[in-house]
């Protein structure tokens, strides 16, 4: 069986059945799009949305408070606690981190204290890949039927939760 038989076929905008893999691909990115933007949404939510965004966050924080310190070996045990997933854009996973040797260990734990104290954020980290999962029970030719889940990079994830338990 080829590459070409294993793929999906959708029924797309005009009701044709897309068969080819750049219109499969239109068509998903089309149904993903429309359920994550406001196009659906009623317009009181819309004019909350547009007014709550106008507003201004104050937020003065002093460099004494507890989580605005250097991150700590501690918090890098993150590592261990993360669940095994399928890694982002940037191929790396979380047996690869869990194995890693001290010395790597501190060279992350020296980039996560200077993305933290520069308040950068890597442009990688802004990248995912969208696969699009069938709902079970669905007609699968749907493209609404699939749920987009988004594979980020787990070095981001792992950031991500040493941040949240310092802010939680």
């Amino acid at each position: 069986m080829s590459d070409a038989q294993l793929l999906p076929t959708f029924a797309s905008d005009n009701d044709r059945i897309a068969t080819d893999p750049t219109d499969i691909a239109n068509t998903l990115v089309k149904s993903i799009s429309f359920s994550s933007s406001t196009q659906h949404c009623s317009p009181t939510f819309l004019q909350h949305k547009a007014r709550t965004e106008l507003q201004e966050v104050i937020f003065l924080p002093t460099h004494g408070e507890s989580y605005n310190t250097y991150i700590t070996h501690t918090e890098l045990k993150a590592i261990d606690h993360a669940h095994d997933s399928t890694p982002g854009p940037d191929s790396v996973h979380y047996q690869m981190l869990k194995h890693l040797p001290n010395t790597s260990l501190e060279l992350l734990l020296y980039l996560f204290n200077h993305y933290w104290i520069t308040d950068t954020f890597p442009s990688g980290w802004h990248d995912a890949t969208i696969i699009p999962i069938p709902k079970p029970g669905k007609d699968h030719s749907n493209p609404t039927n699939r749920g987009p889940v988004a594979l980020t990079s787990c070095l981001c994830i792992i950031f991500e939760c040493i941040v949240n338990n310092r802010l939680m």
